[in-house]
Protein backbone atom coordinates (compact mmCIF):
# COMPACT_ATOMS: atom_id res chain seq x y z
CA UNK A 1 0.00 0.00 0.00
CA UNK A 2 1.31 3.54 -0.41
CA UNK A 3 2.00 5.46 2.01
CA UNK A 4 -0.76 6.89 3.97
CA UNK A 5 -0.52 10.96 5.52
CA UNK A 6 -1.16 11.52 8.70
CA UNK A 7 -4.46 13.48 7.90
CA UNK A 8 -5.41 10.17 6.01
CA UNK A 9 -4.63 8.46 9.78
CA UNK A 10 -7.36 11.07 11.07
CA UNK A 11 -9.99 10.33 8.68
CA UNK A 12 -9.85 6.72 9.67
CA UNK A 13 -9.47 7.37 13.26
CA UNK A 14 -12.34 9.38 13.16
CA UNK A 15 -14.46 6.79 10.45
CA UNK A 16 -13.58 3.89 13.03
CA UNK A 17 -14.60 6.23 15.87
CA UNK A 18 -17.88 6.81 14.88
CA UNK A 19 -18.79 3.51 13.60
CA UNK A 20 -17.86 1.59 16.57
CA UNK A 21 -19.93 4.91 18.55
CA UNK A 22 -23.18 4.66 16.33
CA UNK A 23 -22.77 2.21 13.74
CA UNK A 24 -22.17 3.95 10.83
CA UNK A 25 -19.83 7.03 9.51
CA UNK A 26 -22.00 9.98 7.32
CA UNK A 27 -19.52 12.43 5.31
CA UNK A 28 -21.59 14.64 7.76
CA UNK A 29 -20.79 13.13 10.71
CA UNK A 30 -16.99 13.36 9.60
CA UNK A 31 -17.30 16.81 8.99
CA UNK A 32 -18.63 17.61 12.07
CA UNK A 33 -16.05 15.49 14.10
CA UNK A 34 -13.07 17.44 12.02
CA UNK A 35 -14.14 20.69 11.96
CA UNK A 36 -13.42 20.22 8.12
CA UNK A 37 -16.15 21.38 5.66
CA UNK A 38 -18.51 18.07 4.04
CA UNK A 39 -16.88 18.89 0.53
CA UNK A 40 -13.39 18.52 1.95
CA UNK A 41 -14.27 15.36 3.68
CA UNK A 42 -15.70 14.12 0.61
CA UNK A 43 -12.54 14.81 -1.41
CA UNK A 44 -10.24 12.48 0.88
CA UNK A 45 -12.87 9.84 1.55
CA UNK A 46 -12.00 9.55 -2.91
CA UNK A 47 -8.47 9.72 -1.52
CA UNK A 48 -8.77 6.48 0.48
CA UNK A 49 -11.13 4.95 -1.79
CA UNK A 50 -8.60 4.84 -4.48
CA UNK A 51 -6.08 3.50 -1.57
CA UNK A 52 -8.42 0.73 -0.66
CA UNK A 53 -9.33 2.11 2.84
CA UNK A 54 -12.94 2.89 2.86
CA UNK A 55 -15.89 1.89 0.33
CA UNK A 56 -17.69 4.73 0.05
CA UNK A 57 -20.87 6.01 -2.31
CA UNK A 58 -22.70 9.36 -2.72
CA UNK A 59 -25.11 9.58 -0.14
CA UNK A 60 -24.41 6.30 1.94
CA UNK A 61 -22.23 5.69 4.75
CA UNK A 62 -18.47 5.45 4.74
CA UNK A 63 -17.27 1.92 5.48
CA UNK A 64 -13.53 0.86 6.54
CA UNK A 65 -12.01 -1.59 4.38
CA UNK A 66 -10.45 -4.87 5.95
CA UNK A 67 -7.07 -2.86 5.33
CA UNK A 68 -8.60 0.42 6.47
CA UNK A 69 -9.86 -1.18 9.16
CA UNK A 70 -6.67 -3.11 10.38
CA UNK A 71 -5.00 0.30 10.10
CA UNK A 72 -7.56 2.03 12.20
CA UNK A 73 -7.39 -0.38 14.98
CA UNK A 74 -3.69 -0.17 14.89
CA UNK A 75 -3.80 3.22 15.23
CA UNK A 76 -6.16 2.71 17.98
CA UNK A 77 -3.78 0.57 20.18
CA UNK A 78 -1.21 3.03 19.48
CA UNK A 79 -3.13 5.87 21.19
CA UNK A 80 -3.92 3.63 23.83
CA UNK A 81 -0.41 2.64 24.75
CA UNK A 82 0.75 5.64 24.48
CA UNK A 83 -2.06 7.59 26.87
CA UNK A 84 -1.93 4.97 29.47
CA UNK A 85 1.69 5.03 29.26
CA UNK A 86 1.70 8.80 29.71
CA UNK A 87 -1.14 8.91 32.91
CA UNK A 88 1.11 5.83 34.19
CA UNK A 89 3.88 8.50 34.66
CA UNK A 90 1.67 11.25 36.08
CA UNK A 91 0.64 13.30 33.16
CA UNK A 92 -2.65 14.23 33.32
CA UNK A 93 -5.24 13.08 31.51
CA UNK A 94 -5.94 15.86 28.51
CA UNK A 95 -2.44 16.39 28.17
CA UNK A 96 -1.94 12.49 27.71
CA UNK A 97 -4.89 12.56 25.52
CA UNK A 98 -3.61 15.32 23.42
CA UNK A 99 0.06 13.97 23.41
CA UNK A 100 -0.89 10.54 22.08
CA UNK A 101 -2.70 11.85 19.35
CA UNK A 102 0.12 14.16 18.50
CA UNK A 103 2.69 11.56 18.73
CA UNK A 104 0.88 8.24 17.11
CA UNK A 105 0.70 9.50 13.87
CA UNK A 106 4.98 9.97 14.01
CA UNK A 107 5.84 7.06 16.32
CA UNK A 108 7.35 4.02 14.88
CA UNK A 109 6.04 0.27 15.34
CA UNK A 110 9.29 -0.31 16.71
CA UNK A 111 9.37 2.27 19.28
CA UNK A 112 5.33 1.56 20.37
CA UNK A 113 5.96 -2.48 20.72
CA UNK A 114 8.89 -1.37 22.96
CA UNK A 115 6.73 1.09 24.95
CA UNK A 116 4.08 -1.02 25.41
CA UNK A 117 6.69 -4.18 26.66
CA UNK A 118 7.24 -1.26 29.18
CA UNK A 119 4.07 -0.05 30.30
CA UNK A 120 3.23 -3.95 30.74
CA UNK A 121 6.15 -4.35 33.68
CA UNK A 122 5.23 -1.19 35.17
CA UNK A 123 1.61 -1.87 35.58
CA UNK A 124 3.06 -5.48 36.98
CA UNK A 125 5.73 -4.78 39.44
CA UNK A 126 3.30 -1.97 40.59
CA UNK A 127 5.63 0.70 39.41
CA UNK A 128 3.28 3.10 38.49
CA UNK A 129 1.68 3.12 41.99
CA UNK A 130 5.19 3.93 43.62
CA UNK A 131 6.02 6.59 41.28
CA UNK A 132 7.76 9.32 42.82
CA UNK A 133 8.03 12.03 39.22
CA UNK A 134 4.63 13.69 39.91
CA UNK A 135 2.58 14.17 42.86
CA UNK A 136 -0.39 15.44 40.68
CA UNK A 137 -3.24 13.21 40.48
CA UNK A 138 -3.56 12.41 36.46
CA UNK A 139 -6.88 12.98 36.23
CA UNK A 140 -6.60 16.53 37.04
CA UNK A 141 -4.96 19.29 34.66
CA UNK A 142 -1.81 20.68 36.39
CA UNK A 143 -3.22 24.11 36.03
CA UNK A 144 -6.07 22.69 38.57
CA UNK A 145 -3.69 21.98 41.05
CA UNK A 146 -2.16 25.44 41.58
CA UNK A 147 -3.30 27.44 44.65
Amino acid sequence: MDEVSEKMEQYLETIHGLTKAQGYARVKDISYELGISAPSVTEMIQKLKKKGLVSYESYHPVRLTDEGDELARCLESRHEILEELFKTIDVCEKTAQEDACRIEHQISSETVEKLGKLLDYLKQNRICEKNPLNPVNHNQHPESTKP
